[in-house]
This record gives structure tokens, C-alpha cells and sequence, in this order.
């Protein structure tokens, strides 16, 4: 399959404002996330948002050798032209905007703006079984993805050439091309008899590297760095009617959290992003189903 799409600004990227007060060498200093289309926007040269493009291509391939076994294997390459990001931030020492952010009261500014082309290329594979076990049914299913995100190019808005580092920032370039695993794959299993069910899930979920703060003003500072980790969800169910069930389960049981952090260089100020499988660790939790009957 081909297909095209976009994606129109968000009322946010276009419209939200934020300033708050850093601390830079030890001074404080107000910092800015300036609107798109604003007074300060215009003069450092930000052009206004238009919509993100995207064009898509796939091929998959199912197979089904028996009636209890299915195969699915897909590809496909996903291109985003004029993908909204915000940009580092650009101080008021800068040689060339450095007085138009000044004359404002700043000490650094920021935008959103139509900074990037990427690409994603991934593949799905799924494999289906389902069998007699016993007098109950058991049935098995196996999920592996793999993708890649590259930036194929960065648009700096005229007049700001050369300032590319700033413009799409080392910051900015880790959470586009790393903020999800390139790897993910889980094995299930879900095994019914009479009015029982049982499930099991395991789920592995692979690296991850995050920029931090600090590339703000180094690029070359390391990067946040998460270590795969397994995860194991179980659940058990039972029909106490033809209409009614009820599920006891657990989600990550074994309360797997992402690689710590130092918290002053995470997005949220904790000790972990919002990466993998999260970090609310282990769940309990049960559920009553009625189904309705159109009959």
C-alpha cells in the first residue's frame, strides 16, 4: 500500500507561551517559549508554522499453513517532511539575534518551528497458534517490532543558518530518534477450560537514549542511557455467568523500573522518563465484564 497525509499545527505549537525564571552561572534570568507568529518570533526569523507531510509505503505477507497457525509479516517506510519540534534555546549573547532577545528582557528564547525531515523504516512480524491442551484451548501469539528513526534533513529558517546545534538541538535530536525502543517483542499466552481463563504475558522492551539538559549547553554531554528490561503481566479469569466475568491480573508484577537517572537532566525532574514500559512499576487490579445480549 501508498498513502499521503498531514498533520496541521496543534493549537499549542501554535499559540502557547511560557516564560520561567533560570538559573545561568548562578544569576537568575527569564526563559522564554515565545509563540509562534509572535513579535519576537518574526524578528529572530521564525517562519510561521504550515502543516507536517507525510507519505507512507508497506508490503506485508500473511501466511496461514494450517487452520490453527497464522504468520503475518509486514515492512514499511513512514516519511514526515516539516516535522514540528521546539527549538534549543538562543541566548542573548548570540552574535546575530543576541540583541533582539536582550531588547525583550531575556536571557534565552525559544520556538516551535518546522525544523525537520525524517524517516522511520520498521518491520512487524506476528506468529498466531492455537491448541488443544488437555479438555482446554490454549492459544499463543508472538509480536516482534523493529524500526529505526533518521532525520534526513534540518530546514533552519533563513537567517539563522549555522546555527543548526541550536536550531534542532542535540537535546531535541535524541528524543525524536530515540524517546522509544528500537526493539519491542512480547509472548503471550492465554489457556481456557470450562469457565477458567489464564493469561501470561512477557514483553521485552529494548535501549533507549534520551538527551539530557546539559546538551543544551554541551553537546557532547552523555546521554541518558535505559538498559532493556522484561516485563511479565499475568491474569486470571473466570465466567461466572454466560454474560458475566470476572478477571483478577497484574501488570509488570516482578516491578521492573527503567535505568535511574540523574533527575536535574530528565524532562520531568524525576528519576526516570516516561520511557519503555513506564515507571509505575507493578499494578494489580481486577475487572467485572457483562456482556450484553442483542437477543
Amino acid at each position: 500500500s501508498a498513502s499521503t497525509g498531514f498533520r496541521a499545527p496543534s493549537l499549542h505549537q501554535r499559540y502557547f507561551s511560557s516564560t520561567f525564571t533560570d538559573f545561568i552561572a548562578g544569576e537568575a534570568a527569564d526563559v522564554k517559549l515565545a509563540p509562534n507568529g509572535s513579535e519576537l518570533a518574526v524578528l529572530v526569523g521564525i517562519p510561521s508554522l504550515i502543516e507536517e507531510t507525510s507519505s507512507n509505503i508497506s508490503l506485508g505477507f500473511a501466511w496461514q499453513p494450517k487452520p490453527n497457525i497464522e504468520t503475518t509479516l509486514d515492512a514499511y517506510v513512514v516519511d514526515i517532511d516539516d516535522r514540528i519540534i521546539i527549538t534549543g534555546g538562543f541566548t542573548a549573547d548570540d552574535p546575530d539575534i543576541g540583541h533582539i532577545i536582550a531588547e525583550q528582557g531575556l536571557a534565552e528564547a525559544r520556538f516551535f518551528t518546522n525544523a525537520i525531515d525524517t524517516r522511520t523504516t520498521g518491520v512487524d512480524f506476528t506468529f498466531s497458534h492455537g491448541t488443544r491442551v488437555g479438555t482446554g484451548l490454549l492459544n499463543t501469539i508472538v509480536a516482534l517490532n523493529y524500526n529505526e528513526n533518521e532525520v534526513r534533513n534540518v530546514n533552519t529558517a533563513p537567517g539563522l543558518e549555522g546555527k543548526e546545534d541550536v536550531y534542532f538541538s542535540q537535546r531535541e535530536r535524541m528524543f525524536v530518534i530515540g524517546a522509544a525502543p528500537d526493539f519491542k517483542g512480547t509472548i503471550s499466552g492465554n489457556y481456557s477450560l470450562e469457565r477458567w481463563s489464564f493469561g501470561g504475558r512477557l514483553g521485552y522492551f529494548g535501549v533507549v537514549e534520551l538527551g539530557t539538559w546539559s546538551q543544551l549547553d554541551d553537546p557532547s554531554s552523555p546521554n541518558q542511557h535505559y538498559d532493556p528490561v522484561v516485563v511479565f503481566d499475568l491474569s486470571v479469569g473466570f465466567r461466572i455467568t454466560k454474560d458475566l466475568e470476572w478477571t483478577v491480573g497484574g501488570s509488570n508484577i516482578f516491578d521492573e523500573m527503567p535505568t535511574e537517572q540523574d533527575p536535574n537532566e530528565t524532562e520531568n525532574g524525576g528519576r526516570w522518563e516516561n520511557v519503555q514500559m513506564g515507571f509505575n512499576g507493578a499494578a494489580i487490579y481486577t475487572r467485572l465484564v457483562y456482556h450484553l445480549s442483542t437477543r
